[in-house]
């Protein structure tokens, strides 16, 4: 849609203005630009030569609106094109309609059914959508109190954990210490196929 605005402009109005403001202007400035500019037109020529740039405008304006209307109603054909496809007509948004401040009296189903039953076809489905303004700060608690319980229960957990290790590791050690003392205490070897123990032996003294 621009170019369609601003390409036409550009090849009617640069042709019509530069000419009229060139020939009949004052030309005392030495840019080249100046010259081709409105404040070129000499100040005894501005009744005569400004009707040019007024005329220009108002096509300018028409133009504009014309081609916006143009693309309105191409827009809108091709929007009716659409919803008259059968792609559309198959989905449920085609049928479906967005209706708010509805009174408290009405917010029922049933209601709602016979206020909008002169439709086509009757109506199918209802849905209602209630001010859910308070769910966000319920939410917001609900995560916090199962954020406590969940830390709560992983403390928990981790010092079960620790308590299991600490007797485990305090039976551990006794029973090592026991089994050492009885190895320490006493020797165990087999004498003519039967088992013997005996306690610690000492070195016979020898006199000299």
């Amino acid at each position: 849609m621009m170019l369609w605005i601003f390409l036409p402009i550009t090849l009617v109005v640069t042709p019509g203005l530069a000419p009229v403001n060139r020939l009949s202007g004052k030309n005392a400035r030495t840019s080249v630009l100046d010259v081709f500019a409105i404040s070129n037109i000499a100040p005894g020529q501005v009744a005569s030569k400004l009707w040019t740039h007024w005329a220009l405008g108002v096509l300018v304006v028409v133009w504009v609106c014309y081609v916006v209307h143009c693309e309105a109603l191409a827009f809108v054909e091709a929007k009716q094109e659409y919803a008259r496809s059968e792609h559309y007509r198959s989905q449920s948004r085609a049928t479906t309609i967005l209706v708010g401040n509805i009174p408290e009296a009405f917010l029922t189903e049933d209601k709602l059914r016979d206020a909008f039953d002169v439709f086509p076809g009757g109506v199918r489905d209802v849905y209602i959508n209630r001010n859910d303004s308070n769910l966000t700060a319920k939410l917001a608690a609900r995560e916090k109190l199962v954020t406590a319980l969940e830390t709560a229960q992983t403390k928990l957990i981790a010092a079960r954990v620790s308590d299991v290790a600490a007797t485990r590791g305090s039976q551990g050690s006794g029973n090592l210490s026991q089994r050492s003392g009885h190895a320490l205490g006493a020797v165990c070897g087999k004498d003519q196929g039967r088992k013997s123990c005996a306690g610690p032996q000492t070195m016979p003294k020898t006199n000299r």
